[in-house]
This record gives structure tokens, sequence and C-alpha cells, in this order.
């Protein structure tokens, strides 16, 4: 046994008046009760990162900063953050700076380590 239904779509609209259109999600004919208005598009305000921020951004995320965190220091949200940082695409730049911060580190600690070495070496 098979289930047989009628389609509700009509095969032409020609039986459609003026003030009625077929809403596709009930399958009738409902009224129009008015035109569709116009709406002009909203501009959305938002405060722009200026080259200082950045920086600032760029160094706080080296030292690894969350992103919360580097938004209170901003006076901005985490996401905006993270926002600048794919927007801006600092990825690389924050990526060099911290292997130039850990190589500066460890050539102190390795600097630190040998003058120590020197110094007992004299006793």
């Amino acid at each position: 046994m098979s289930i047989i239904t009628t389609p509700k779509i009509p095969k032409n609209f020609d039986h459609i008046e003026n003030r009625k259109t077929w809403h596709f999600a009930s399958a009738r004919l409902i009224d129009v009760k008015q035109t569709p208005k116009i709406r002009e598009k909203k501009v959305w305000k938002c405060a722009t990162w200026n080259q200082d921020q950045l920086d600032l951004l760029v160094e706080l995320r080296i030292l690894k900063c969350s992103m919360d965190q580097c938004g209170e220091i901003l006076g901005r949200s985490g996401n905006s953050c993270c926002g600048a940082i794919q927007t801006h695409n600092l990825y690389g730049v924050i990526a060099n700076k911290r292997k130039l911060l850990i190589q500066k580190a460890l050539d102190e600690y390795d600097s630190a380590k040998n003058s120590q070495d020197q110094e007992v070496g004299q006793y």
C-alpha cells in the first residue's frame, strides 16, 4: 500500500489576485497587507586600531598574555583583540618577535653561565 499525496502548490498562478501572494511555508494564499519598506542600511560604529595599539597588542602577545588580558589593558574585548590580529595578519610578526625574545633570553643565560664558570675556575 502506498501513500498518495496531492501537491498543494498550484501548477499556475493565474488565479492569484493583486493583493494576494502564495506563501510557500504555509502552502496557501495570503493577503498582502502592505508593500515592503526599503530600510536604510545600518552603519556600525567601531573603534579603529591605531599603530600604537597594534604595537602594544603585539608586545603583550609576545609575553603570552591571553586575549582577555590584552583586552583589559587596551580597553577592548578579547574578541576585538583576536579580530585585530586576524585582520592585520600579525601572527607572523608575533611569532618572529617571540623567537627573538627567546633567543635573547638564552644568550643572556649562556653568557651568565660562562661568566660563573670563569669565576669558579679562578679559585
